[in-house]
C-alpha cells in the first residue's frame, strides 16, 4: 500500500512538472495513470493545466480518457483552456476531445479561455471548431466574457476574426451595448463603438427593438447608476442610431428620470447621479432642438458648469488615442490625458506585483537561505527543476513567481526578485504608498485635462480680439501653452515614476536577469 501511494504521488508529480522520461520509468515499474490527488485531480488534469503536451500524448496513448472530467463538469481541455496552454489544447484534440464540453455552469473550454487565457489558447480553439455563439447558464456568450465582462479587447478581436458579432449577440435579450453601459464599461463601450465603425453599422446601439422593458442603452447604465458608462453613451451615440438621450422606456421614463429615482447602483453616491441625471437632460435637450430643427449647436467646454466638464473630461478619457480626432477630442486636452494613461498602466502593474509583496508566506520563504539560489537556477535553466522536486517550498516559490512574469510579459515588461522581495512592512507600506501616489497623480490629471481645455478657450477668445496678424500668433501661443504640462502634476508623476519598483520594473527592461522569456 505503502508503495502504491509513492508511485502515485510520483506519478502526479512527474505530470505536473512534465517529466515524460520519469514517467516512462514509472510505467514500466507498474505505475498506473488513474490516481488522483486528495482533490481528486488526475494525472491527465496535471499534464493539461502545466501545458505539457509530449506527456498529454503518453497518458493518452495509455488509454486515459481525453474527456473525463472531474466534480465539476470540467475536462482536462477546460483546465488547458483556462491556464492558457495552447499546445495542450492541440494535444487533447489530436486525441478526440470533446471542444463543446460544458461544465456545471455550462461554460464551454472556450468560454473559459475568454475569460482567463491569451489569445493564442483562444485562436487554437476556434481553429479546431469551437462554436463562438455557445451560451452558458448566465446567457453569457465568449465574446461578452471577453470584451464586456472582461474587457480582455486582444481576445475579443481575436473571437470576432473567428465569426462572433458583437452588434447580433444578446444577453438575455440585451444587447452587448446594453449589458456594458450597464456595468459601466466605458472601454467596453468604446471597442463595441469602434467595431460598429469598422462595419459601418450602428446595429449594436440601436435603441429598444426587442430589448427587455424598451430599455436603452442609456436606461441600462442609469438603471445601475453607471455615470461614466452614462457620459461615454452620451459622447458616442448620434442622433440616427435609434435612440437618443429623450428616449423613453417601455414605461414612458426617459434616462434622466430613471438615473435621478436612483433604484440600482449600491454605493453610487448621489450627487454623482444628480450631476450624470442633469448631463442627460440638457443632451436631451438639444437633440429635441436639433430634431426641431433648431441651431441646437452644441456649448463650449467653457460654457459648461464644472459638473458637466469634468463628465465631458471622463468621456474623452474613454477614447482611445488613435480615435481623438474623430471623435473630436481637444488636442489641448492629450497630454494630460496621456499622463494619466501611462500613470493609471504603472499603478495597475504595481498593485498586481503588491500581491507577492503582501504574501507573507512567500517573502518568508524567499528569505530561507536554500530557496532563492534555487529558484533562481530553475529560472536559468528549467531543466534543474528535476533536482528540487521534491521541495515543496522551492516549488510553492517557483509557481507564484512564473505567475507574475506571465502577467508582467503580457504587460510588456521584466521583473526581478527585488521588486517583489521586500526588507520588512515598513518597506511594503511605501511601495504601497508610491502606488496610493500614482493614483493621486491620476487623478490629478483628470483635473488638469480640465484646466488647460479651459485655458486654451481663453486663450482662443482673446485671440478673436485682436487684429488677425495677431491673432494667428495668439491662438499657436495658446496651444503651446495649453498642452504643457504644469508643475503640481509633473512633480507627482515625477516622483511616482522614479519609485523603486516602477523603476525596476520599466528602466530594467533590458535586463537579461529573470527575463519573462526563460519560463
Amino acid at each position: 500500500m505503502e508503495l502504491e501511494k509513492r508511485r502515485a504521488d510520483a506519478v502526479l508529480t512527474a505530470c505536473n512538472l512534465g517529466l515524460k522520461e520519469e514517467l516512462e520509468r514509472l510505467l514500466a515499474e507498474g505505475a498506473t495513470f488513474s490516481c488522483r490527488d486528495k482533490r481528486g485531480t488526475t494525472p491527465l488534469f496535471f499534464a493539461a493545466s502545466r501545458g505539457h503536451a509530449d506527456v498529454i500524448d503518453l497518458l493518452c496513448a495509455h488509454g486515459v480518457d481525453p474527456n473525463d472530467d472531474d466534480a465539476l463538469g470540467r475536462t482536462p481541455l477546460h483546465a488547458a483552456a483556462a491556464h492558457d496552454r495552447a499546445d495542450a489544447v492541440h494535444a487533447l484534440m489530436r486525441r478526440d476531445a470533446w471542444i463543446e464540453a460544458p461544465d456545471h455552469a455550462d461554460d464551454t473550454p472556450l468560454h473559459l479561455a475568454a475569460r482567463m487565457a491569451g489569445r493564442l489558447t483562444v485562436e487554437a480553439l476556434l481553429g479546431h471548431g469551437a462554436k463562438v455563439d455557445a451560451v452558458n447558464k448566465l446567457g453569457l456568450t465568449p465574446l461578452c466574457e471577453a470584451a464586456v465582462v472582461r474587457e480582455r479587447f486582444d481576445v475579443a478581436d481575436a473571437l470576432v476574426r473567428g465569426g462572433a458579432s458583437p452588434s447580433s449577440e444578446r444577453v438575455n435579450g440585451y444587447a452587448l451595448v446594453h449589458v456594458a453601459a450597464a456595468m459601466n464599461r466605458t472601454r467596453a463601450l468604446e471597442w463595441l463603438r469602434r467595431h460598429d465603425d469598422d462595419a459601418k453599422d450602428d446595429e449594436s446601439f440601436d435603441g429598444t427593438e426587442g430589448v427587455p422593458g424598451g430599455m436603452t442603452p442609456l436606461h441600462c447604465a442609469a438603471a445601475a447608476g453607471a455615470t461614466g458608462a452614462a457620459a461615454a453613451l452620451l459622447a458616442a451615440a448620434p442622433v440616427g442610431t435609434g435612440w437618443d438621450a429623450a428616449s423613453t422606456d417601455a414605461d414612458g421614463r426617459t434616462a434622466a428620470e430613471v438615473m435621478r429615482e436612483g433604484r440600482g447602483g449600491e454605493g453610487v453616491d448621489r450627487d454623482a447621479r444628480e450631476v450624470a441625471a442633469k448631463e442627460i437632460k440638457r443632451a436631451a435637450r438639444r437633440t429635441s432642438r436639433t430634431k426641431g430643427g433648431a441651431a441646437g449647436e452644441e456649448l463650449s467646454f467653457s460654457a459648461l458648469d464644472a459638473a458637466a466638464q469634468r463628465t465631458r473630461v471622463i468621456e474623452w478619457d474613454a477614447v482611445r488615442p488613435e480615435d481623438r480626432t474623430k471623435r473630436r477630442v481637444p488636442p489641448a486636452a492629450w497630454r494630460a490625458l496621456d499622463a494619466r494613461a501611462e500613470l493609471t498602466r504603472q499603478a495597475d502593474l504595481c498593485d498586481f506585483l503588491q500581491k507577492l509583496v503582501d504574501d507573507a508566506d512567500f517573502q518568508a520563504d524567499m528569505k530561507t537561505p536554500r530557496v532563492r539560489p534555487a529558484v533562481e537556477e530553475v529560472i536559468q535553466n528549467f531543466h534543474n527543476v528535476t533536482k528540487w522536486r521534491d521541495d515543496a517550498t522551492v516549488m510553492g516559490v517557483l509557481n507564484k513567481f512564473r505567475h507574475v512574469q506571465r502577467y508582467c510579459k503580457e504587460a510588456g515588461v521584466r521583473i526581478r526578485f527585488e521588486d517583489v522581495v521586500v526588507r520588512d512592512a515598513a518597506d511594503a507600506d511605501e511601495r504601497r504608498g508610491r502606488v496610493a501616489t500614482m493614483r493621486e497623480a491620476a487623478n490629478g490629471a483628470l483635473e488638469r485635462t480640465r484646466e488647460d481645455v479651459l485655458a486654451f478657450e481663453s486663450d482662443q477668445k482673446k485671440g478673436s480680439n485682436e487684429c488677425s496678424g495677431g491673432a494667428s500668433e495668439g491662438v499657436v501661443s495658446a496651444v503651446e501653452r495649453s498642452v504643457g504640462f504644469d508643475g503640481r502634476v509633473l512633480a507627482l508623476a515625477l516622483a511616482a515614476i522614479a519609485a523603486v519598483i516602477l523603476a525596476a520594473v520599466v528602466q530594467l527592461l533590458g535586463s537579461p536577469r529573470l527575463s519573462v522569456d526563460t519560463l
